[in-house]
């Protein structure tokens, strides 16, 4: 909730504020910026970006650091009250894996698929945890 609030605000310090009041495309070395780039950096793509956050903690989709080469993967999606729905992809080198959800009815309604060859272990905030094989899962919250 906190990450996201960063995001889509639009006061500094925010991500927000960069984009809608500075044009910034990319991260800057420091919170509080020069608008003429004077003194610090304004080019910085990093393991702290935002799109990555995006993929890795809302779509949840991440790696299992157990099982090297993407033959088990972790779903672990956050459904951010602020947002009806999330859509990520990720090429891996087993193939493409993708996790979206939306909400419906007051339920959230989850779509994985999982490439061929591969497991997966689809976990949710509240503790929920489904082991899966390789294929299009649907899965309702």
């Amino acid at each position: 909730e906190d990450a996201m609030k960063m995001v889509t605000k639009t006061e500094g310090p925010s991500w927000g504020y960069w984009v809608e009041n500075l044009g910034l495309t990319t991260l800057a070395e420091e919170w509080v910026t020069d608008p003429a780039g004077n003194g610090s950096s304004l080019n910085h793509v990093f393991l702290g970006d935002v799109s990555a956050w995006m993929v890795n903690q809302l779509a949840g989709i991440n790696h299992d650091p157990e099982t090297p080469g993407f033959a088990h993967i972790l779903i672990t999606p956050h459904f951010v009250k602020d947002l009806s729905w999330v859509k990520g992809q990720y090429h891996s080198v087993k193939g493409l894996i993708s996790s979206e959800w939306k909400r419906e009815n007051g339920k959230v309604v989850l779509n994985v698929t999982i490439p061929a060859g591969c497991r997966a272990t689809i976990m949710t905030e509240d503790g929920q945890k489904k082991s899966v094989e390789a294929g299009n899962h649907e899965l309702e919250f």
